[in-house]
Protein backbone atom coordinates (compact mmCIF):
# COMPACT_ATOMS: atom_id res chain seq x y z
CA UNK A 1 0.00 0.00 0.00
CA UNK A 2 1.22 3.06 -1.09
CA UNK A 3 1.17 6.39 1.58
CA UNK A 4 1.27 10.01 0.51
CA UNK A 5 3.02 10.90 3.49
CA UNK A 6 3.20 7.54 5.40
CA UNK A 7 1.11 5.13 7.18
CA UNK A 8 -1.38 6.71 10.09
CA UNK A 9 -0.52 5.83 13.69
CA UNK A 10 -2.63 4.90 16.21
CA UNK A 11 -2.27 5.90 19.33
CA UNK A 12 -2.45 2.60 21.84
CA UNK A 13 -5.73 2.89 24.84
CA UNK A 14 -3.47 0.11 25.98
CA UNK A 15 0.02 0.98 26.25
CA UNK A 16 2.42 3.57 26.80
CA UNK A 17 3.80 3.31 23.50
CA UNK A 18 6.70 6.48 24.17
CA UNK A 19 10.06 4.66 24.90
CA UNK A 20 8.56 1.45 25.19
CA UNK A 21 11.01 -1.83 25.05
CA UNK A 22 8.87 -3.18 21.74
CA UNK A 23 9.00 0.14 19.59
CA UNK A 24 9.64 -1.17 15.99
CA UNK A 25 8.75 -4.17 16.43
CA UNK A 26 6.39 -5.61 13.93
CA UNK A 27 3.69 -8.45 13.92
CA UNK A 28 2.06 -10.35 11.23
CA UNK A 29 -1.86 -10.33 12.24
CA UNK A 30 -4.02 -13.31 10.17
CA UNK A 31 -7.08 -11.27 9.12
CA UNK A 32 -10.28 -12.71 10.17
CA UNK A 33 -10.85 -14.84 6.88
CA UNK A 34 -7.62 -16.09 6.77
CA UNK A 35 -6.37 -15.14 3.42
CA UNK A 36 -4.49 -12.20 4.23
CA UNK A 37 -2.06 -11.12 6.44
CA UNK A 38 -1.62 -7.51 7.91
CA UNK A 39 1.69 -6.15 9.52
CA UNK A 40 1.39 -4.13 13.03
CA UNK A 41 3.95 -2.11 13.60
CA UNK A 42 4.82 0.04 17.06
CA UNK A 43 6.02 3.14 17.06
CA UNK A 44 6.80 6.05 19.92
CA UNK A 45 3.53 7.42 19.27
CA UNK A 46 1.48 4.33 18.35
CA UNK A 47 0.46 1.36 15.65
CA UNK A 48 0.57 1.22 12.41
CA UNK A 49 -1.68 -1.43 10.43
CA UNK A 50 -1.37 -1.96 6.31
CA UNK A 51 -4.97 -3.19 6.09
CA UNK A 52 -7.56 -0.13 4.21
CA UNK A 53 -9.09 0.50 7.80
CA UNK A 54 -9.05 4.50 8.36
CA UNK A 55 -9.42 3.88 12.24
CA UNK A 56 -7.69 2.08 14.81
CA UNK A 57 -8.16 -1.76 13.69
CA UNK A 58 -8.63 -5.10 14.68
CA UNK A 59 -5.22 -5.92 13.85
CA UNK A 60 -3.80 -3.63 16.17
CA UNK A 61 -6.12 -4.55 18.83
CA UNK A 62 -4.78 -7.56 18.44
CA UNK A 63 -1.43 -6.85 19.41
CA UNK A 64 -2.23 -4.87 22.40
CA UNK A 65 -4.35 -7.66 23.44
CA UNK A 66 -0.88 -10.29 23.22
CA UNK A 67 1.21 -7.41 24.73
CA UNK A 68 -1.07 -6.71 27.93
CA UNK A 69 -1.28 -10.63 28.21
Amino acid sequence: MAYKTGPKSWPSTEIATKCHFAIGMCWNILSSKGDKTYKVIMGSHGFTCDCVSFKRCKHIKEVEAKLCG
